[in-house]
């Protein structure tokens, strides 16, 4: 990610250390971010699923 780099605070590893902190899952190699990005790709497809299958559940009900 590209920053203005103010003392410690726009180093690499501070980046990383602040999203981090933030609840972001962050990679150390390119192989290790595309693994985060497919689970996370698969946690919203998961969710998506189950909405729609509530949805369909709650129209049957109507």
């Amino acid at each position: 990610a590209g920053a203005i780099v103010s003392g410690s605070s726009g180093t690499a590893r501070a980046k990383k250390e602040a999203l981090e902190s933030a609840g972001v899952r962050v990679g150390s190699t390119p192989t290790e971010t595309a693994r985060h990005v497919l689970e996370a790709l698969d946690a919203l497809d998961a969710r998506a699923g189950a909405a729609q299958d509530g949805a369909a559940r709650d129209g049957a009900r109507a």
